[in-house]
């Protein structure tokens, strides 16, 4: 991620498929022109009205601001978070390991659990970056988080499975460990449950490009395993492996209408992306990369039948979490589209789909933080939140 503030320039592609923590905040990013896909069929009315009525719903409003208000202040660099159905925060502290729970109605803030060994500097990428509740929070209480961690010898990424039983003394068990040394840049660590059950997580390239392509490897990848750490039957490559060419990623969501899985990816000094990631794809970043070529192709050229992204910056903005905005309580503008956070320029744009859903057809800022975006999160209730260095805030909508 670039430490001086640069103007950028977001490109949307109409077909196919640096980040240090201490980095500043640049200018506002330019709008780019917008290439429209033709739009899908639609479906010949049925000669038999369907007696079904659906129930009518308000629709959200069209016009309005969007500011983000605090719901959880003074806290330590909460690079990783997630909403309870109660609507508490629990975040994971990126330097000290600490697992915590904070009560926006009370500001209540306790210590869940400590990681051990977490190693993580305010001028690197390392330590606690991901964090995700287990299927069936809270009434099976398991927190997942991904860490770099000192073993001895060797600081490696894991996936953790923590139990915290109420009154008793939290469980943890690794379930995934990349085998490979963790770099001081280029970690990932985004953990997301899919809504197959399946862990969906994104392990960076640790600054070596061609592990990206390396299919044996489990970096510069987003990676598929059950709830307990296994390879589930029907992964495409019979390992962790999902989709591969990745260099590095801080968010992944998965599109409430399709099913389909989207990921924003950090470039280096150029092309930065948004990505429609399809089981067994290749996002093309390795070895061979060289931002002195025309974009997006010179960090998409490697390994068989790279995929392009969908959007692309060619002057990287830092860009960070992504989320989904179904019945998210903001403006009518927003509803159906994906949202996502920038580092360097604290800003969250919006994307607007075409009609059958794998392409981006429109986007716009939508909000100015002003401060570096680390995460963005959905809560039970569909509102979107973000992290910044030292708080959660939710979106909301001021008439």
């Amino acid at each position: 991620m670039n430490e001086t503030a640069r103007a950028t320039r977001p490109v949307i592609r109409s077909t196919g498929l640096l980040l240090l923590w201490a980095a500043g905040l640049s200018a506002a990013c330019s709008q780019a022109a917008i290439v429209t896909n033709s739009p899908s069929p639609v479906p010949a009315a049925s000669a038999t009205p369907s007696p079904t009525v659906e129930p009518t719903r308000s629709l959200p409003p069209k016009e309005g601001t969007i500011v983000s208000v605090p719901v959880a202040e003074d806290l330590d660099h909460p690079a990783a978070f997630a909403v309870t159905p109660e609507g508490h925060m629990i975040y994971g502290e990126r330097l000290t390991g600490e697992i915590r729970e904070v009560d926006p109605s009370t500001g209540a803030d306790r210590r869940v659990a400590l990681i051990p060994h977490v190693v993580g500097a305010l001028d690197n990428e390392q330590g606690l970056t991901g964090i995700a509740l287990g299927p069936g929070y809270p009434d099976s209480p398991a927190v997942y988080a991904y860490a770099t961690r000192d073993l001895g010898a060797v600081v490696r990424g894991q996936i953790l499975r923590i139990s915290t039983p109420e009154g008793g003394r939290p469980r943890m068990k690794v379930i995934f460990d990349t085998g490979e040394p963790a770099g001081l840049r280029h970690n990932g660590g985004r953990l997301l449950f899919g809504p197959d059950g399946m862990l969906y997580a994104t392990i960076g390239e640790t600054d070596m490009p061609d592990r990206s392509q390396d299919i044996g490897s489990a970096l510069g990848k987003v990676l598929r395993m059950t709830p307990t750490g296994k390879v589930p039957d029907d992964n495409p490559f019979r390992s962790y492996t999902f989709a591969y060419g990745f260099r590095n990623s801080f968010g992944i969501v998965f599109d409430p209408r399709s099913g389909d899985l989207w990921e924003t990816e950090n470039g280096p000094e150029c092309n930065d992306e948004v990505n429609r990631v399809v089981p067994g794809g290749n996002y093309g970043w390795g070895p061979s990369q060289d931002c002195d070529e025309p974009s997006p192709g010179g960090t998409n050229r490697d390994g068989p039948d790279p995929i392009p992204p969908e959007v692309y910056f060619e002057v990287p903005i830092g860009i960070t979490g992504i989320v989904a905005c179904e019945d998210c309580g903001l403006r009518r503008s927003e509803e159906g589209a994906l949202l996502f956070g920038s580092f360097n320029t604290g800003q969250v744009t919006a994307l607007k789909l075409s009609e059958n859903r794998i392409h981006v057809v429109k986007q716009e800022v939508v909000l100015e933080h002003g401060r570096m975006v680390l995460s963005m999160e959905t809560g039970p209730d569909g509102r979107i939140y973000l992290s910044d260095g030292g708080a959660v805030y939710r979106l909301e909508l001021e008439p």
